[in-house]
């Protein structure tokens, strides 16, 4: 099997969804898997898809996707069908600090456009 339909190594150290970071409109939460993917690895308790994220968390409007790969779910396909603005910043990680580029278009998260305050009242 490739690593496409393998869970990230340490997935499963982390917790699904966290709370909203004081002072802030930030959720954190795990990378979400596809379908495919947990129903391949994982017993149906520890699934974590994008849906079960938008069930949990129905206020989210943006994602922001900071994975370095495409393959644990098709974020477009699974976030802008259920009309949350998905957007994907490919950071390393694991201790790499990010590019100019990546640091200048995490600069332009502040001005999204769909992003205003009325989106998170409820927070």
């Amino acid at each position: 099997m490739g690593r496409k339909n393998q869970v990230p190594n340490r997935w499963r150290d982390y917790t699904a969804l966290g709370n909203c970071i004081l002072g802030t409109r930030i959720i954190p939460f795990k990378v979400p898997l596809s379908l495919k993917v947990c129903q391949n690895n994982l017993p149906e308790d520890e699934w974590f898809t994008p849906d079960m994220l938008l069930k949990q968390e129905p206020r989210i409007k943006t994602v922001i996707d900071l994975t370095n790969t495409h393959r644990y779910y098709n974020g477009k396909a699974a976030f802008e069908s259920n009309g949350v603005q998905y957007v994907k910043i490919m950071l390393q990680g694991h201790g790499t600090l990010p590019t100019r580029s990546q640091i200048d278009q995490k600069q332009e998260l502040a001005v999204l456009p769909d992003v205003s305050e009325s989106h998170y009242r409820l927070f």
